[in-house]
């Protein structure tokens, strides 16, 4: 510290202070005072702080400031302005966060910066020699530290941790059987890699820029991207084929072209670095994977994740509640579709049935047999009406069932019908149904196959009240003749 005598200007007197205050206080007679320059013993490292003081309160350039504030701290070490300029540039005059803020989740906080800066604080400690700017210096660092802490708290409390599910390690395949997969969760998959992506090159930027006023050992990133993204191959029904990198490129075609798809592979590759500054200066490089095998018949699913990471964690998690919580493929509208069909056929022959029923009632002959049996009226609308019904909805429903069904398989020969084939059932349920290519209207199909089967129901509840009634009035024209 360089003392110098500065004549105060209300009483006189004669103070002696730091060459490098810009004011002082008056111990006679209590008034403060602004120092003009020229009643300083300026040194020749003025001139650098002033630069540096230049490119933060001009430019805004940290990185040009530092240059100048680590030249007085090699060659005037006593000087604390050096030390406190640094700490103006790794604060940005205490506006940097100690944290990352991440869009849409939890922050991350930076023990690193946090502890650069603590050693930066504690070496102008080390050279502050003036009591009062000591403390008031003091209560400024404290306060940026509570308030970033409290910042990071706060930020916390709308992220609840959400519970994830621990597993003894991760599965390098996750098996899908009998399930049915839209094109809508297969999307939101890939819509949740790509987030993940972003996410991540989020908090490199942001981490990067922070490290800007930092030499090449005091860098720290909790994520430095080491060319992190996704990948497609899509091949055709016409037998053509295309390798896309681009997310939105790869969106626009898997919605345009959908029932044109046979194949898709979806490669997501996580490449990263963890950075840890000095004294423990550390680089983890990190390689992590998941693709995604689709075919409209399977989807196959493997994982490279590190166990210890937890990164991937909720995508890994979601992937495996997509698969797992998907509808089952071999469902009642398979198992009972033979008598689905045979309900619904009867809905729809029924009527006719009953029409041509009592229109052969202009018979004589007929109308007595019905006159004088009670139950024949209605036995033989029901059976005209299955007949009748069962070719409409032969027509009708197969064409629906036609690509939902198992294929057949040979199950033996019989002497009367010859070769007897039955659904093959143990390769349907090893398979699933993925909602592209050929299979992108199956669900509607199914949709619409149960919406026939309700208002069957409800129909033949109708139906069937009105044969009865008619049955009842022809009995009884029958007993009063």
């Amino acid at each position: 510290m360089k003392l110098v005598s500065v004549k105060c200007p209300s009483c006189g007197a004669s103070v002696e202070v730091d060459a490098y205050d810009k004011s002082f206080y008056c111990k006679y007679c209590g008034v403060s005072t602004v120092i003009e320059k020229d009643h300083l013993n300026t040194n020749y490292w003025d001139k650098y702080v002033e630069k540096a003081e230049m490119y933060i309160d001009k430019f805004q350039d940290y990185k040009k400031a530092k240059s100048e504030y680590e030249s007085v701290v090699r060659n005037d070490p006593g000087d604390p302005r050096g030390l406190q300029g640094l700490l103006r540039c790794a604060t940005r005059d205490l506006t940097e966060k100690l944290y990352i803020e991440v869009e849409d989740d939890s922050p991350i906080w930076l023990p690193g910066m946090e502890a650069r800066v603590k050693k930066l604080f504690d070496d102008y400690k080390a050279q502050e020699k003036k009591p009062d700017a000591l403390a008031f210096a003091q209560s400024v660092f404290d306060n940026y530290i509570q308030t970033n802490k409290d910042e990071y708290e706060e930020l916390l409390t709308r992220f609840p941790e959400e519970k994830v599910e621990e597993y003894e390690k991760y599965d390098t395949t996750i098996k899908a059987e009998n399930k049915i997969i839209s094109a809508e969760k297969l999307k939101e998959i890939i819509d949740l890699m790509q987030k993940i992506i972003i996410k991540y090159k989020k908090i490199d930027a942001a981490q990067a820029k922070k490290n800007e006023v930092f030499d090449y050992d005091e860098k720290e990133s909790p994520f430095a991207d080491n060319g992190s993204k996704l990948t497609f191959r899509i091949n055709f029904h016409d037998n053509t084929e295309s390798d896309i990198n681009d997310y939105d490129q790869f969106m626009k075609i898997y919605e345009e072209r959908l029932s044109e798809i046979k194949y898709l592979w979806v490669k997501f590759t996580f490449n990263y670095s963890i950075v840890t500054p000095e004294p423990h200066r550390d680089t983890k490089y990190v390689y992590e994977s998941i693709d995604l095998s689709i075919y409209e018949d399977k989807i196959k699913i493997e994982t490279d994740i590190k166990q210890e990471d937890h990164k991937l964690d909720y995508l890994y998690n979601k992937i495996r509640e997509i698969i797992l919580t998907a509808p089952e493929k071999y469902d009642d509208i398979i198992k009972k579709r033979t008598f689905i069909m045979t309900k619904v056929g009867l809905s729809y022959g029924l009527v006719p049935s009953t029409i041509l029923c009592l229109l052969s009632c202009a018979s004589e002959t007929i109308r007595l047999v019905y006159m004088t049996s009670f139950v024949l009226f209605p036995i033989a609308t029901i059976l005209l009406g299955f007949a009748i019904g069962v070719t409409i909805s032969f027509f009708i429903m197969n064409k629906l069932y036609q690509t939902l069904i198992p294929e057949k398989k040979y199950v033996g020969y019989d002497k009367k019908y010859g070769s007897v084939y039955a659904d093959n059932v143990d390769d349907y349920i090893n398979s699933s149904e993925i909602l592209i290519g050929n299979n992108v209207m199956n669900q509607s199909k199914r949709d619409k196959i149960k919406e026939m089967l309700e208002k069957s129901n409800k129909l033949l509840l109708i139906e069937f009240a009105v044969v009865l009634v008619i049955s009842v009035i022809i009995i009884g024209l029958g007993l009063s003749e």
